[in-house]
């Protein structure tokens, strides 16, 4: 993120409560910064950023998948992948799903630079909605992902785009770029 010049637009996937995003603008404040979250978390992040007077942290109330829809979404995560944690979040029901290369295309969205994508399971869907993003602009991607099935399936999926991977910890997570 340091290394990131002035202007370049991060897309944080699965923000919680923010703190990737905040670790993000406070080592290069000069980047912009899109969260994305559906849960109830979203609330704790709308006050960080107002409490700090955060402005290049735009936070979007959304999941993000392979088409837009209203989808099943249980307080941690959509529901077609069962949760694998915080089951004490409330339910929540439905909520908004966008498609990021749909996004981009309407003008909603710029292109990112780099991703940072933890999304409890529903990894594969989001990049499946944003492959035209990643084709053309071949952001930097962290993914945190929930199964080794998820895995086999992202990691063909980015590299049939022309992504080569590495390993940034044991715990098998991967940098992509």
């Amino acid at each position: 993120v340091k290394a990131l010049p002035k202007g370049s637009v991060i897309f944080d996937f699965g923000a919680h409560s923010g703190y990737f995003s905040f670790v993000a603008t406070s080592t290069n404040p000069e980047v912009v910064i899109h969260a994305f979250e559906p849960s109830c978390r979203a609330d704790f992040l709308s006050e960080h950023l107002r409490l700090n007077s955060i402005k290049n942290v735009h936070l979007h109330r959304c999941a993000v998948g392979k088409e837009e829809a209203e989808v099943k979404f249980d307080g941690w995560a959509v529901v077609h992948n069962p949760p694998n944690m915080n089951s004490d979040l409330p339910k929540v029901g439905f909520v908004k799903q966008v498609c990021i290369d749909q996004e981009i295309q309407k003008g909603h969205l710029p292109f990112p630079d780099l991703i940072k994508m933890d999304i409890e399971g529903a990894e594969g869907d989001a990049l499946l909605g944003m492959k035209e993003a990643l084709s053309k602009n071949k952001p930097k991607v962290f993914l945190s992902l929930h199964s080794e099935k998820l895995q086999t399936d992202c990691l063909k999926l980015l590299k049939d785009i022309g992504y080569h991977y590495k390993r940034i910890e044991d715990r098998k997570s991967t940098r992509l770029n």
